[in-house]
């Protein structure tokens, strides 16, 4: 694995985790936008981060592809928390 992958996983896998710290609160509506940039940013990127996470039996693509897939929502996720900050 490349550091450029490392570094792209580990983003997204620290947006998802922040998201479900926060799960519950923004299921009920409690969490308020502008609180927490970070949750905000993990709020604002959550379909695609499960859109990378999940993929349908029928469903086929590269090593490569998702790699570029990867580093394109992490890159994504990085300017959202430096815009926020």
């Amino acid at each position: 694995m490349s550091s450029n992958h490392r570094t792209a996983a580990e983003t997204i896998l620290r947006t998802e985790a922040t998201y479900r710290e926060k799960e519950d609160l923004i299921l009920v509506g409690a969490y308020q936008k502008g609180t927490n940039a970070t949750v905000d940013s993990a709020v604002e990127h959550r379909e695609a981060v499960l859109s990378l996470l999940r993929q349908r039996a029928d469903e086929t693509t590269t090593i490569a592809a998702t790699h570029a897939t990867m580093r394109d929502l992490a890159a994504r996720i990085t300017a959202s928390n430096r815009q926020a900050a």
